[in-house]
């Protein structure tokens, strides 16, 4: 996926912790940054509402309750980010956050067979590093995906291989049919 779309319209609410359930459904209950699932990283008491342009900061006070600055994150990428807000002069040379909303992420980064991020951009540099979207378990839970679908495709060789043989290709659809809900379960919309 190349980037969210919201699709909530939520009334103006004069906390900005109340949008959460809204949120909650706009990033598919995901964290924005990471995109890690609550199927895997645990129920909505997990995550949290970040502001992205920070709250903390004087010029963006105005934003603390506007939604599009809202975002639903795991608690690691919120404590990561925290306040953080890159200098005027390192936005200029391109470090900045990605907007999971309006970037498309497959452009700034690639994922390799273990699970790391690569950077293809200062911004995905920047962001990968500061909300440290390589740690370990976010690694392992790429890879997984990595080896998910390379399980898929060898499950649909055997099947075409297999096309004669009614004993074979039953049971090889169904063990299929599993791998590629596991995949919608955890990976669907996911932008890697």
């Amino acid at each position: 996926m190349p980037r969210v779309v919201r699709k909530q319209k939520p009334p103006r609410l004069a906390d900005y912790r109340s949008y959460k359930p809204y949120l909650r459904l706009d990033f598919d209950q995901r964290c924005a940054y990471c995109h890690i699932p609550e199927l895997r990283y645990g129920p909505p008491g997990n995550y949290s509402v970040d502001h992205f342009r920070p709250k903390s900061r004087s010029e963006f006070q105005r934003l603390v309750c506007y939604y599009p600055n809202l975002f639903y994150t795991c608690m690691d990428c919120n404590r990561s980010k925290g306040n953080t807000w890159p200098h005027p002069h390192l936005c200029r040379q391109g470090f900045r956050f990605l907007n999971p909303c309006r970037d498309n992420m497959s452009k700034h980064w690639d994922v390799d067979r273990n699970g790391l991020l690569i950077a293809k951009t200062f911004a995905a540099e920047y962001t990968i590093a500061r909300l440290r979207l390589n740690r370990v378990e976010l690694c392992e839970w790429r890879r997984d995906k990595v080896d998910l679908i390379a399980t898929v495709q060898d499950a649909a060789r055997a099947i075409s291989l297999a096309t004669g043989d009614a004993l074979l290709v039953g049971p090889l659809r169904r063990v299929l049919e599993r791998l590629r809900r596991k995949l919608d379960e955890e990976y669907a919309n996911y932008w890697t």
